[in-house]
């Protein structure tokens, strides 16, 4: 889903465009209710203190949480994990509110900020990249929302692992490989087993690759690539392995998705 007309001013405000960082943010922190009648959205003026508005679409109802990057709800809708942050100290947490008894419990306090996550098919576990001070690198951990142990997925000193998403059965989990802060481009895509020990299997080598999606029946991944002096959108299936090429233009397509 697209951020309603109306909310596009707003979400942008006090935003330099030309910063990618912010851009890619936006795009990626913008999020819905599954009932569809709510959205949150990263309300920007001082990027040093950053807030999200949730706002309801159908009544003027609407709540700023201060401090907080990223709204996402559960898939039954039932909680809603809230994205904490501060750059002036370089540290994040994760905290889950239950909706029904509006309650806030911490989950996570990662050793640095935390980019991208997404909560598991399940609603039991959420899938992120934590900021490794030691390697200057991004790793991949499974945060537990019943508040166990984080479980560390990857740990490489010199690779970044960043934008992991889960296959639509949960059974797996893919994420792009090398790129930097802005996670507008990886050098490839590689998948791992979401439960056991497996070496990771890469199923992308291409150079400027950008946001992808699992296709709904988990068979293909969409994803966009540098093609020349633009990007256009690939997809690979990930059984046989070939990649196929969806547009050839001028012009540069990015943050595709599936249809339902």
């Amino acid at each position: 889903n697209a951020a309603p007309p109306l909310l596009l001013d707003e979400l942008t405000a006090g935003v330099d465009n030309e910063d990618a960082v912010l851009i890619s943010w936006s795009l990626d922190a913008i999020s819905w209710a599954p009932d569809d009648k709510m959205i949150a959205y990263p309300y920007f003026g001082d990027i040093d203190a950053p807030k999200t508005k949730i706002k309801a679409l159908d009544n003027d109802r609407e709540q700023i949480l201060s401090g907080v990057i990223k709204v996402l709800w559960s898939p039954d809708g039932s909680s809603r994990l809230e994205s904490f942050i501060d750059f002036e100290l370089g540290s994040a947490r994760f905290a889950i509110t239950d909706l029904q008894t509006d309650k806030t419990r911490t989950i996570l306090t990662p050793p640095g900020i935390v980019l991208p996550f997404d909560w598991s098919p399940n609603g039991k576990q959420i899938l992120t990249s934590v900021y490794v001070e030691d390697t200057d690198t991004w790793d991949l951990f499974l945060v537990q929302v019943n508040g166990d142990p984080p479980l560390q997925l990857t740990d490489t000193a010199d690779l970044t692992e960043q934008y992991s998403a889960w296959s639509p059965d949960g059974q797996q989990i893919a994420y792009g490989v090398g790129g930097g802060l802005n996670r507008l481009s990886f050098d490839a895509i590689e998948i791992i087993p979401s439960v056991g020990a497996a070496a990771p299997r890469r199923v992308v080598s291409q150079s400027g690759v950008g946001k992808f999606v699992w296709s709904p029946d988990g068979e293909n991944i969409l994803f966009s690539g540098t093609s020349g002096d633009t990007s256009d959108l690939f997809t690979v299936n990930l059984t046989s392995g070939v990649i196929t090429q969806l547009t050839d233009t001028p012009e540069y397509e990015l943050f595709a998705t599936y249809a339902p």
